[in-house]
């Protein structure tokens, strides 16, 4: 399945939005997972808060505890929803890959662009205990990693920066991109 690319050419800017394709069911056990871990969160917040727990060192690891729930909370609902938007205006491009206000935001000028590519899943390194036969299938697994990661992905090279975006991109939108950015 290939991402939806959706542009919308106006006078002033040009928006890029991609979003992933994924199954209702991929996006129906994150946010059912979202919704255990948010139990858990809930009721560590309320054992801290009824009192339950009076040392300084439990309260700070119950915290912690919190926050690194607080962080699977924000994956996974990034992972089921997650889009980028990409916008060109003014002779200068932005990259805005945000869930809930936080995330990747990238801005550089169109001049400034050295490279534009599309690297496809055949150029991805292969394990060094992939051999031919696979038995042992440590290619397997690395090879459905580099799928999950990396498949379709549009690296944008310019002097100081690599910004790699666009997963899953089918390399025909690719080109539609490349040729706004030209």
């Amino acid at each position: 399945m290939y991402a939806t690319v959706d542009i919308d050419r106006q006078q002033i800017k040009t928006t890029i939005l991609i979003r992933p394709k994924r199954s209702a069911i991929f996006k129906i056990a994150l946010v059912t997972m979202t919704i255990i871990i948010l139990i858990g969160l809930l009721f560590i917040i309320g054992i801290i808060i009824a009192g339950r727990i009076h040392k300084p060192f439990e309260i700070a690891s119950m915290l912690g505890v919190s926050l690194i729930l607080f962080i699977f909370i924000y994956k996974h609902l990034r992972g089921a929803f997650r889009k980028e938007l990409l916008t060109i205006e003014n002779k200068k491009i932005s990259y805005n890959n945000s869930f809930l206000g936080l995330g990747k935001y990238y801005e550089t000028k169109l001049n400034d662009i050295k490279a534009f590519k599309y690297v496809g899943y055949s150029q991805q390194t292969k394990h060094p205990l992939d051999i031919k036969g696979d038995a042992l299938g440590f290619g397997t697994q690395e090879g459905e990693i580099n799928y999950l990661n990396q498949i379709g992905t549009m690296i944008l090279v310019t002097e100081f920066d690599v910004l790699k975006f666009g997963v899953d991109v089918d390399e025909e939108d690719y080109f539609k991109i490349k040729h706004l950015l030209d």
